[in-house]
């Protein structure tokens, strides 16, 4: 099953997971510990595969036009 964390916290620890998970993020677990997190208000059934959790893309600045004009 994947779950989706919902709430109100940037990200929650899952010691069943034995790991982190951001809010928004997907993660696949066996059907009884995401039938039981998903009984609570903060979890739901992910309808989207899973996902990394969001990273920040380098982002290139763009390559100057050069335009040179033709003396006469």
């Amino acid at each position: 099953m994947r779950i989706t964390y919902l709430g109100p916290f940037e990200a929650v620890e899952v010691p069943a997971l034995h790991r982190v998970v951001r809010r928004d993020e997907s993660v696949e677990v066996d059907d009884e510990l995401g039938a039981a997190l998903v009984a609570q208000s903060c979890w739901a059934q992910a309808e989207t595969p899973a996902r990394p959790p969001k990273t920040k893309a380098k982002t290139e600045a763009p390559a100057e036009a050069t335009t040179e004009q033709e003396a006469p």
